[in-house]
């Protein structure tokens, strides 16, 4: 097989389910649902039996009585009723089939056989099979939707691979409160065929993929793995989250996927040498992934911060410290910069406090001031983006109390300096290639499915572990090199 071959997964020009149901409570109803309201770019044709129409469109009841060429099944049958499938698929030349049916490997011997049976079915007829047991794949290039669930993400550059379709979903369904982006996602299953190192490969050369999101439980094959994994890091970064660390989520693990368990120790060893990033949990795997995708990589681990009040300086220096990033004193030039727009009563120093003046001008400034300074490697802003999101958040009876024109005037003004402040901050990453990270308590949203050109978190130490993570990142390639 070629990893190109992989292309009809995620890029099909034509698509087929095989199981479409016009019952609302079947995953043959929901998935067929999402992709058809998601607008696949591709022909999208419905199987069934039993059934002549769904959503107004003809349901054929067998994929060789489709007209056209089938690239993807995508198959929602009862277990036993796969292998037969299987075989239509091959007469019909069908190239690839995700098979999003549990009931293999994972539930019971006589499973596994069947498991067995389907591989080699797909084998003999040349089709590549994902799964069993998934909760389906995305696609941003092609705008495939079929998942499980009613979840269309907000097209990226970032694409991941999971062993738990649930987890994989859940992570889809909470990156768009983040403005998190994704090229493409599969819920690998069982990987009776397609272990995760495949996907890897395949990411690793995809063009739309600036980076890999990895959710793993076991190992099928730990030194093929690391082979690709050490090639593909190399190009662009692999931030991965290892379930069945400890004994009880081994055990957990096998009954979920089958998947057996890898000491921790060795594990965690396997993703150092292939220069994979580890993090600890299902927050920071995507907060990190989100930096990684948007961001250029810090050259050093010197952190300037701006922050609207003492507190938050504080806390976001502890951490800088206890990550492995440095706070450096400001220079006496940028102090003497600084000290012509600051009140007099500005204390100096880095993390710079602007002493609640948080005029769009004084933070504006002190921002491109340190983030021009050569010895400051990344930015921290606390409290200076997404302003305009406290007026709309403030509570109902003090919006109704203030004077109408006097909230839509603080509004519009408000709104006015997060829209500069947003065109600064990408036009001082691009001119300085330094990333500039904002610390909010209001999230962002995604307006119109646009992301914003601040990359925000809600609290100082997750925006602090992100670019300690990058420049973990930045450490391993220059060992490489």
């Amino acid at each position: 097989m070629k990893f190109s071959d992989l292309d009809a997964v995620f890029r099909p020009k034509s698509a087929a389910l095989i199981g479409a149901s016009r019952d609302s409570r079947k995953w043959g109803f929901k998935i067929g649902l999402n992709v058809i309201a998601e607008k696949f770019r591709g022909d999208f044709y419905l199987v069934n039996p039993r059934e002549t129409e769904f959503l107004s469109r003809r349901v054929y009841p067998s994929v060789l009585d489709i007209p056209g060429p089938v690239e993807l099944a995508i198959i929602v049958i009862p277990a036993p009723l796969v292998p037969p499938v299987l075989k239509e698929c091959g007469k019909k030349g069908v190239k690839a089939a995700v098979v999003i049916t549990s009931g293999f490997s994972e539930f019971s011997p006589e499973g596994g056989k069947l498991e067995t049976e389907i591989t080699r079915i797909a084998n003999d007829h040349g089709i590549i099979l994902v799964g069993p047991n998934t909760m389906g794949i995305y696609s941003s290039d092609v705008k495939l939707h079929a998942l499980m669930v009613p979840v269309a993400p907000l097209p990226g550059k970032i694409s991941f691979v999971s062993q738990s379709g649930n987890l994989g979903v859940q992570l889809l369904t909470e990156s768009l409160a983040h403005e998190v982006g994704f090229q493409k996602f599969v819920s690998n299953g069982n990987e009776a065929m397609l272990h995760s190192e495949y996907y890897l490969e395949y990411f690793g050369d995809d063009p739309e993929t600036r980076t890999i999101m990895v959710y793993l439980e076991g190992f099928k094959n730990p030194t093929r793995f690391l082979e690709i994994a050490r090639r593909v890091s190399r190009k662009k970064p692999i931030v991965l989250l290892k379930g069945g660390k400890t004994d009880s989520g081994a055990r957990a693990a096998l009954s979920h996927t089958g998947a057996m368990r890898s000491a921790r120790e060795i594990s965690s060893a396997i993703f150092r040498q292939a220069g994979i990033i580890e993090v600890d949990d299902t927050t920071e795997l995507l907060d990190v992934a989100k930096g990684f995708e948007r961001l250029p990589l810090p050259r050093g681990p010197n952190v300037g911060i701006i922050t609207g009040g003492g507190g938050w300086g504080v806390i976001t220096t502890d951490a800088c410290e206890l990550h492995g990033l440095r706070v450096p004193p400001l220079s006496a030039g940028l102090t003497g910069e600084l000290r012509k727009i600051m009140p007099d009563f500005w204390p100096g120093g880095n993390p710079i406090d602007l002493v609640a003046t948080v005029k769009s001008p004084v933070v504006q400034a002190s921002i491109k001031k340190l983030a021009a300074e050569p010895y400051i490697d990344a930015v921290i802003g606390l409290g200076v983006a997404n302003r305009a999101r406290a007026l709309t958040e403030i509570p109902e009876a003090v919006a109704r109390t203030m004077p109408p024109e006097m909230l839509r005037e603080k509004t519009r003004a408000m709104e006015e300096g997060d829209r500069q402040l947003a065109e600064l901050v990408r036009d001082l990453i691009e001119h300085h290639r330094k990333p500039i990270i904002a610390v909010s308590i209001y999230r962002t949203g995604s307006k119109d499915r646009e992301i914003s050109p601040i990359v925000t978190y809600p609290t100082p130490e997750r925006a602090v572990r992100v670019l300690a993570r990058m420049y973990q990142y930045r450490q391993l390639q220059q060992k490489k090199d």
